[in-house]
């Protein structure tokens, strides 16, 4: 008779508990290794007290051997919530009622199997529950980039559209071609390239973008007071018309030597060959 080692429930790949800072977690965590704990204490008393019975049968077989039998202990009355004996196993020829040893042995094993099964759904449990709450996490994510998106088209179009008009105002187009600069702007801002630079480019760029592409000029100006332009302004965004530029780096004046003073050489009068020579 041999029983076969339970595999480990930690060899499961899963993931830990331990030091994730949830005391939820942390309690499932102390709970499942608190089952591992049993598990294994009742694996080494079941082989403990499987030996005991191998010793037993031992003796016993070589006492009816010898002509000596002696009767085996009865078993004890079984206990209602006891499980019925291995069916599947067939009995020696000869052997005796198991006695309580055997039944101790199959209370164990019974107790291992609940504590595996237990183990089993509470990890199960603990997956299904992290799955959930990654998937909410998740879609939370995504629900608050649409919602940033949706708020930086808005900006946008409502820059636009101003601009639109003061271009209106200020050239005195016809209505008819201001509508129609207002359609191919809806038409641009539903173009799914913009939607990630909506959400990694600042809105001056986009604006600027859109202008040019609608041969408008936009006026910074008008928009100084936004709380975009403002946040630009307090991050000092590169390429913002509302970043501050770098103040200009004051190059000190070297202090040049003067140059010395240069003597002009004196005239000297022109010899001819009937001047006597100088007496030095």
């Amino acid at each position: 008779m041999n029983i076969a080692h339970a595999t480990h429930p930690s060899a499961d790949p899963a993931p830990s508990s331990q030091g994730s800072g949830d005391p939820a977690a942390d309690a499932v965590g102390w709970t499942l290794r608190m089952l591992e704990d049993l598990v294994e204490t009742g694996m080494e008393m079941a082989q403990s007290r499987l030996r005991q019975e191998l010793l037993y049968e031992q003796a016993l077989r070589c006492q009816v051997e010898a002509g000596h039998f002696v009767a085996r202990p009865a078993s004890p009355e079984p206990a209602a919530d006891d499980e019925a004996p291995d069916e599947d196993i067939p009995e020696p020829a000869g052997k005796q009622p198991r006695g309580e040893v055997g039944l101790t042995f199959q209370r164990l094993s019974r107790g291992i199997r609940l504590c595996l099964a237990l183990h089993a759904r509470i990890r199960q449990d603990r997956l299904e529950l992290g799955e959930k709450l990654a998937a909410e996490q998740i879609k939370r994510a995504n629900a608050a980039r649409n919602e940033h998106r949706s708020q930086q088209k808005a900006r946008v179009k409502r820059a636009i559209e101003q601009t639109i008009d003061a271009e209106g105002r200020e050239r005195g187009i016809r209505e008819d071609l201001l509508r129609e600069m207002r359609e191919r702007l809806d038409e641009h801002l539903r173009d799914e390239d913009l939607d990630e630079d909506l959400l990694n480019l600042p809105i001056s760029e986009i604006i600027d973008r859109i202008c040019i592409y609608l041969r408008v000029d936009p006026d910074w100006d008008m928009w100084k007071t936004e709380p975009w332009a403002q946040a630009e302004a307090a991050a000092q965004v590169p390429g913002s018309p509302y970043a501050e530029p770098p103040a200009a780096e004051m190059v000190p004046v070297e202090t040049a030597e003067p140059a010395p003073a240069t003597v002009a050489p004196r005239p000297q009068p022109a010899t001819t060959g009937c001047d006597p020579p100088s007496g030095g």
